[in-house]
């Protein structure tokens, strides 16, 4: 859809918004008020900025909550990309150069195991598009390693570094095969890695656009050239820096500043029916870290209130306690069950405490 804005040009309107969870820090929450935070122009001065798409890539928090670790950065880029793809790559690239003169022509008929791997192969990219297009990409981002994975262990297997004292041919076979994959990878992790996977393409001479229509066209030879490491590793003494540096700007933002929400008149006050409620029982729900499920007896009525307080009160806790109800808010089922109010509570960096009354005082009392 499209419509016209004053202007003399259409515009196109989002028609499908995808929204994650949250993406904590070293396990703790984002807070940009407390510089808790790592900022894009700040993590650019030290790093590849696609080593970072690929971590966020894997770890997308698109059903629940992820964190980002810096030791967990490093592990994934050295294990992932440096380990398994740019190992595959330099392998292959490295035993063709030598052994090849870096021409690599297409067999006229594949043995059994590489015809296996291809189908193999073949078999993930419909899978790879529909996660892509579904806006699963950490998904996505697995499914293209695992096809990486398989190259590696299918080079291990057929021991090319044997097989040319035996036999030339099918040794070209293998490093065809092996640069094949290599040549469905550089198209399948363009939206991810788009300069990496043009250097990748670089070294097998193709000076094409990496179009996903291609991906089952086997090209009938490759031509490696100008080889090059794909992907350092990153060192321990890399990864103490960031760590330092996040720990120093949370130090030096002692002083936190405070966020506020828009002004209200007295009228939206007086809106709000607060009243005390005593807990008199109280639950854990099934399959949720979070919640409490709370029987509050108000005056003459009991409700069931959900909370999400479970990470800093147990049920035996809570039971007997005061708290602040918002009687009057609209009731709403979480997780199958009606919550009838809310219960109110303070909360400074991921700590939740209760609000209750200074003297035992009767339940449904108001709150003015």
């Amino acid at each position: 859809p499209s419509i016209l804005m004053g202007q003399e040009k259409n515009y196109n309107l989002p028609y499908d918004i995808p929204a994650n969870e949250y993406l904590n820090i070293q396990g703790k929450k984002t807070s940009t008020s407390k510089n808790y935070a790592i900022w894009v122009e700040d993590v650019l001065k030290d790093f590849d900025s696609e080593l970072i798409r690929y971590y966020l890539a894997a770890n997308a928090p698109e059903t629940k909550d992820t964190d980002f670790s810096w030791e967990d950065f490093q592990n994934k880029i050295n294990n992932d990309l440096a380990n398994v793809l740019g190992n595959l790559a330099h392998r292959v690239f490295s035993f063709a150069k030598k052994n090849y003169n870096g021409i690599l022509e297409k067999p006229e008929r594949l043995n059994e195991s590489s015809q296996k791997l291809i189908d193999n192969v073949k078999n993930l990219i419909p899978q790879i598009e529909s996660d892509f297009g579904g806006y699963k990409v950490r998904k996505a981002v697995k499914n293209i390693m695992d096809i990486a994975r398989l190259g590696n262990k299918y080079f291990d297997e057929q021991t090319p570094w044997k097989l040319i004292k035996e036999d030339k041919k099918k040794t070209e076979e293998v490093l065809f095969v092996s640069a094949e994959l290599l040549r469905k990878i550089s198209i399948l992790f363009s939206p991810v890695l788009p300069q990496k996977m043009k250097e990748l393409r670089s070294m097998l001479s193709l000076n094409t656009a990496p179009l996903w229509e291609n991906l089952c066209e086997i090209p009938e030879k490759f031509v490696i050239s100008d080889i090059k490491p794909l992907f350092v590793k990153i060192t321990d003494e890399e990864i103490a820096v960031q760590i330092e540096k996040l720990n120093q700007t949370t130090a030096d933002n002692v002083e936190e500043v405070m966020e506020h929400k828009s002004s209200i008149d007295i009228e939206d006050f007086y809106k709000m029916e607060l009243r005390v409620g005593k807990v008199i029982k109280a639950q854990k729900v099934k399959k949720s870290k979070k919640l409490l499920n709370l029987t509050v007896e108000i005056g003459n009525e009991k409700r069931t209130i959900l909370s999400g307080i479970s990470q800093s009160y147990s049920p035996d806790e809570i039971i007997g306690k005061n708290v602040v109800v918002l009687l009057n808010l609209k009731p709403r089922k979480i997780m199958g069950i009606e919550s009838q109010g809310m219960i109110l509570s303070a909360e400074y960096d991921g700590f939740l405490s209760l609000l209750t009354t200074d003297k035992d005082i009767k339940s449904g009392s108001e709150i003015s």
